[in-house]
């Protein structure tokens, strides 16, 4: 169903919003949103929350491997150096980023964490990130090998400061 306010600017130009009733496939409720018909196409889920449950990340992939005590400390000592934690911008989620050079060292985090690696930006930089539960996965599991600050910072992320 589509509604329209359609109006006319000085120029006789159509301007305005429609209106169109849609349902969202995660929670089956009907909602309603205004815009234009090409972005109503693209708009699938009435919420985040929705979208985060409806949708997969693009290129997340699961852990491979079983971390050793080893490995979290090897983690946490690259996440110590090279990582950042935080809330997401919403504050309703967590996210874990570390950032390197070498591909290798974040293949082998994704290989024992999961979560996804990004391509080389202009300065020779990927990214390992995870977000959700898996970044606080992450973080609880490097948790006792972290410096105080970084332990703030974590408990920060999660939401327990």
């Amino acid at each position: 169903m589509a509604t329209s306010t359609v109006q006319e600017d000085w120029r006789g130009r159509r301007k305005g919003r429609q209106t169109f009733e849609l349902v969202c496939p995660v929670c089956k409720k009907p909602y309603l949103y205004q815009g234009g018909p090409i972005n109503a196409a693209k708009r699938q889920f009435c919420s985040h929350a929705c979208a985060g449950l409806g949708r997969p990340h693009g290129n997340v992939t699961e852990a491979t491997e079983h971390p050793t005590v080893r490995d979290t400390a090897w983690a946490a000592g690259l996440f110590e150096g090279e990582g950042h934690s935080s809330p997401t911008t919403r504050g309703k989620s967590t996210q874990c980023n570390i950032a390197q050079k070498d591909v290798w060292v974040l293949q082998r985090c994704l290989a024992l964490f999961g979560g996804s690696v990004s391509k080389p930006n202009k300065r020779g930089v990927s990214y390992w990130r995870a977000y959700g539960g898996r970044s606080r996965g992450f973080l609880m599991t490097i948790y006792t090998f972290l410096s105080p600050w970084r332990r703030r910072q974590a408990e920060k992320a999660i939401g327990n400061a």
